[in-house]
């Protein structure tokens, strides 16, 4: 059963009604924030939208931001027990409109600050996720951030399309009450010595390459610049041709900003449709809007001409075997390389720790940061550079129940 999309009073109280208020409710699990959405819900039956709004903010200050971007369809909603009858909730739906009805107050006052004093590097989702939930109970936190503006890849990378608004919305609730020191690059953990506890959440930092030929001309960049340069000052790019090599999220936010200043876009991804990554939602909005996607086929070589773009060769696959992913390997097929016309190469395959980050902390075989508890200070690691990309709400997630490792630690008065 199609339903209309919710953006009415009327609209939200009929799908808040389709709710069956499960007991032990599995959208509540499959939440990484733990959201209480039959509460939530039940608050827009009764017509109190600011309990609402405040169901979701006391589980995640990101609410207007996730409301935006997250990805429902395959977290909460996916589990949803109505679609075992028609059609699933539409959590999503209800928790824009909720946050659209309402603007984020400001937090509470916060008790005083007690002995103990944290630092946290970065501030991102999981770095503020933590930050705000010591601060709220006493802990003397201050948060280091490398960047001018506060808000990690929300801030920096993703579309302001997507975000602009929804971030700034969340952030006026509670960031200048934390103590946040921007522009600072923390290069080494004898930085922060003078602190009891670190906690390390300093997302990815460098961007994984394709280590092919042609992969240093200009006009070939990773997405992660592509965004950060095109955030503040959209391109011009009529009648470029651009080839985005990946099949992530990042891959269709590069994809969707260079469609809209004009390019003629072709996103290239080594596995099949089913293989992908990003989220269905996003792929369909990026092929309404006239961007093509090729599957089973990878870059080999980047033509050029004067040091810039002139072309991509591009070499078929065909699925393999099963690997760590789950997913077939993607194996070249004997025969001869496609070549495509292109202007300009986006490369989005990925990204890891960069080496010259904190090289105190250890890292895991896969590369990862890895928390040292037995140290002094005590440090604690926490986001993507901990487990590679994620979510926004399984960021902020994260920090929140580092932050609850460092209160109870504060309690044992160690």
């Amino acid at each position: 059963m199609s339903l209309p999309p919710v953006t009415t009073q009327t609209q939200a109280l009929t799908e808040a009604w389709r709710c069956l208020q499960c007991f032990d409710a599995p959208c509540i699990a499959a939440c990484p924030a733990n959201v209480h959405i039959p509460r939530f819900i039940r608050m827009i039956r009764s017509g109190n939208l600011t309990g609402a709004s405040e169901e979701l903010r006391s589980a995640n200050a990101f609410i207007t931001l996730c409301g935006a971007v997250c990805p429902s369809s395959v977290l909460c909603r996916s589990h949803c027990t109505r679609g075992r009858m028609d059609d699933s909730i539409r959590i999503g739906d209800l928790h824009q409109f909720v946050t659209a009805s309402v603007k984020a107050k400001t937090f509470p006052n916060w008790p005083e600050k007690k002995d103990k004093r944290v630092a946290v590097v970065g501030s991102g989702p999981a770095g503020l996720g933590c930050a705000l939930t010591l601060a709220r109970q006493g802990i003397d936190v201050t948060v280091f951030e490398k960047e001018s503006k506060v808000g990690g890849i929300p801030a920096c990378e993703i579309p302001k399309a997507r975000a602009e608004n929804p971030l700034e919305e969340d952030l006026r609730a509670f960031v200048d009450r934390l103590k946040i020191v921007t522009s600072k690059k923390i290069r080494s953990l004898k930085d922060l010595r003078e602190f009891d506890v670190i906690f390390v959440a300093v997302g990815l930092g460098k961007p994984a390459i394709l280590g092919i030929e042609g992969e240093y001309l200009a006009n070939v960049e990773s997405a992660s610049s592509f965004l950060r340069r095109t955030r503040e000052k959209p391109p011009a790019l009529a009648r470029e041709k651009v080839i985005v090599v990946g099949g992530g999220n990042t891959a269709m936010d590069a994809a969707l900003v260079a469609r809209q200043a004009g390019a003629d876009v072709t996103v290239v991804y080594r596995r099949r449709y089913v293989d992908l990554p990003a989220w269905e939602e996003e792929v369909e909005e990026v092929t309404a809007k006239g961007v093509v996607v090729r599957f089973l086929e990878n870059p080999v070589r980047i033509a050029g001409e004067g040091g810039r773009v002139k072309a991509v060769d591009l070499q078929r696959q065909q699925p393999g075997e099963i690997d760590a992913s789950g997913r077939p390997t993607p194996i070249p097929v004997d025969a001869p390389p496609i070549r495509l016309d292109a202007t300009r190469v986006i490369v989005a395959i990925g990204a890891r720790v960069g080496e010259a980050i904190l090289p105190e902390i250890p890292r895991s075989d896969a590369g990862w940061l890895v928390p040292n508890e037995s140290s002094t200070p005590r440090v604690y690691v926490g986001g993507d550079a901990a487990r590679g990309e994620g979510t926004i709400v399984g960021a902020f997630a994260e920090g929140r129940r580092v932050a609850e490792e460092i209160i109870q630690y504060s309690k044992e008065g160690k």
